[in-house]
C-alpha cells in the first residue's frame, strides 16, 4: 500500500544524500611502520657439501726453549773408568774389580818362583787404572805380612813403587822353610778390606806330613769369611786362584774348591815361561 504523505516526509529526512554526509575524520598514528626489504636481486643458491667445513689456520707457535737442568748436588762416590780395565794378573783378567787384593804364598817351596811374581805383581799394578785401588798380603805359615801402604790405597806411581819395593826387601827374608801354606789368616785379612777381588797365588796349597793343610777346615773358614748373600746368591768377594807350576806337580784340590766355590770357577795354571813373557 502506498504510504501516506506525512509517512513518506518522515522517511525523506532520513535519508541524506552524499552532498549532506559528514567529512570522514583523518585518522593518524604515531606508530612508524617499516617497509620490508626486499633484495635487487636473487641471492645465490649455496650448495650444500659433505666435507667438514675448513678450519681457520692458527699461526705457527714458535717452540718453548728446554728447561734449564737443575744441577744435583755432587756425590761423594768415585768415579767408574769410562771402559773395564784390562790389566791382568798372571794371565787371569782383573775384569772390572774396582778394588784389588794380592794374597802371596810365601813359604819355602816359593822361593824359586818369588823375583818372577814380583816383577808379575808390579806389572799388573802398573797396567790398573788410577781409579782402581790395591793392597798386598803375603804369608808364610801361619804368619801373614802386609806391604806399605797397608790398606787399600789408589794405584798411583808412588804407592805401586812403595809396594813393591817392600815386597823385593821383605817378603824373602820372611819365607819359612819347611812350613806349610795355610791361608786362612791371609785370605781373612784380605776379605776384611773388602776388595772386589782377591788374587791367590801360590805353587799348590798342599803342604806336607804335619804341615798338610786340611782342606774342609780352610772352606769351612771362607765360608766364615765369605758367606753368600741369600738375597743374590753370590759372595761379596771373588777369589780367583793362580797356581805356579813347573811341571809334574800334584794335584792342587784346596785351590780347585776355592776357586770353584769362591772365583770364577776354575783355577788358572801358569808356567814359569807364561810368567816370563
Amino acid at each position: 500500500p502506498k504510504p501516506s504523505s506525512a509517512a513518506s516526509d518522515v522517511y525523506k529526512r532520513q535519508i541524506l544524500t552524499e552532498d549532506e554526509r559528514l567529512a570522514s575524520p583523518l585518522v593518524t598514528s604515531d606508530i612508524i611502520t617499516m617497509t620490508p626489504v626486499v633484495p635487487l636481486y636473487d641471492l645465490p643458491i649455496q650448495k650444500e657439501s659433505s666435507l667438514p667445513p675448513t678450519p681457520p689456520s692458527m699461526p705457527a707457535l714458535e717452540p718453548l726453549p728446554p728447561p734449564t737442568p737443575i744441577s744435583a748436588p755432587a756425590l761423594q762416590t768415585r768415579s767408574m773408568p769410562e771402559s773395564p780395565p784390562s790389566a791382568t794378573f798372571a794371565g787371569t783378567p782383573l775384569g772390572a774389580a774396582r778394588d784389588v787384593v794380592f794374597v802371596l804364598d810365601a813359604s819355602g817351596s816359593m822361593i824359586a818362583w818369588l823375583p818372577f811374581v814380583i816383577d808379575e805383581v808390579e806389572r799388573t799394578l802398573t797396567s790398573m787404572h788410577p781409579d782402581q785401588r790395591f793392597a798386598v798380603r803375603y804369608f808364610a805359615g801361619d804368619a801373614v805380612h802386609a806391604t806399605t801402604p797397608r790398606r787399600l790405597t789408589d794405584v798411583t806411581a808412588a804407592s805401586v813403587t812403595a809396594a813393591t819395593k817392600a815386597l823385593r826387601r821383605d817378603a824373602g827374608r820372611r819365607m819359612q822353610r819347611g812350613r806349610g801354606s795355610d791361608p786362612r789368616q791371609a785370605l781373612e785379612a784380605a776379605i776384611q778390606l773388602k776388595p772386589d777381588l782377591v788374587l791367590l797365588m801360590s805353587e799348590g796349597l798342599n803342604g806336607r806330613g804335619h804341615w798338610e793343610v786340611d782342606r774342609a777346615v780352610v772352606m769351612r773358614a771362607l765360608d766364615q769369611f765369605n758367606p753368600v748373600d741369600p738375597l743374590t746368591g753370590t759372595r761379596p768377594v771373588r777369589i780367583e786362584c793362580i797356581r805356579l807350576v813347573s811341571g809334574g806337580e800334584d794335584p792342587a784340590p784346596l785351590m780347585e774348591s776355592i776357586a770353584a766355590t769362591h772365583g770364577g770357577g776354575s783355577m788358572r795354571t801358569v808356567t814359569l815361561e807364561e810368567l816370563e813373557r
